[in-house]
């Protein structure tokens, strides 16, 4: 029997990013500290950014080929930080 710490998540990121999604849906009030609320973070700043790219046609390739002040990738960059801290 494997013993597992407080904070991991075995499953597939798609999964984590789900799980994340719902766990700040069901309980707003929760305060999350330390790793746990970077990691929920993360998950949500990279689902907010995947959302902007798939709204715009955009993939992973247009990511690493366009330049880095391309017009799109700063209307994400503001738009997620209107949105959260990141």
């Amino acid at each position: 029997m494997k013993r597992y710490c407080r904070g991991w998540f075995l499953g597939e990121k798609e999964a984590r990013k789900a799980s994340e999604k719902d766990l700040r849906e069901r309980h707003p009030d929760v305060v999350w500290e330390g790793s746990e609320l970077k990691k929920l973070n993360e998950a949500m700043w990279d689902g907010l950014v995947v959302e902007s790219m798939a709204g715009l046609g955009k993939t992973e390739d247009n990511l690493k080929a366009d330049r880095k002040g391309a017009d799109w990738k700063v209307n994400i960059a503001k738009a997620l930080r209107a949105k959260t801290t990141a």
